[in-house]
């Protein structure tokens, strides 16, 4: 529903939907030729070679990165980040990603938190700077994708 409810915030797609009788574009359903038979009798192509992006979720970092999205969202407004389009922009991703993993890997590989550089401490991290590197990072690679292609688009339409 959430993915829904974003296609049809950004006006991507038009809505209401097209009445019924009206006819469906043409799409294909791709086939390998393969076939596993579940026990119930069903047939579905198989997902050799196919993307799983199930795997995303697997370890800590994907409900980490949740958490740090949400709580922009309530600072920033929800994809507030998706605004960005030029080299301003690309480059705090940048800086930002460079300073988050610094002070991640510093604390991971020495037990030394230096998120206030000239009083370095031995106290627990106060921000989750892994979960904000996978945001800059992502944060990054939208702007410059969006340099050159459909992202631009997308990201216009962002309130």
């Amino acid at each position: 529903m959430a993915v829904l409810n974003y296609v049809l915030s950004t006006g991507i797609i038009d809505y209401p939907p097209k009445p019924i009788g009206e006819p469906l574009p043409s799409f294909v359903i791709k086939d390998s030729g393969e076939r596993k038979e579940f026990a119930s009798g069903m047939q579905r192509d198989t997902a050799d070679g196919k993307m799983r992006p199930d795997l995303v979720r697997d370890g800590p970092m994907f409900l980490r990165w949740v958490e740090h999205l949400t709580k922009g969202a309530i600072k920033y407004a929800a994809r507030n980040w998706m605004k960005a389009t030029g080299q301003p922009e690309y480059d705090r991703f940048l800086e930002s990603t460079d300073r988050h993993y610094t002070v991640w890997f510093t604390w991971m590989k020495y037990g030394v938190n230096i998120e206030e550089p000239h009083h370095p401490t031995t106290l627990p991290l106060k921000e989750d700077h892994a979960a904000a590197v996978f945001f800059n990072i992502n944060g990054a690679e939208f702007v410059h994708e969006g340099l050159t292609n459909v992202y631009t688009t997308i990201s216009k339409k962002i309130p």
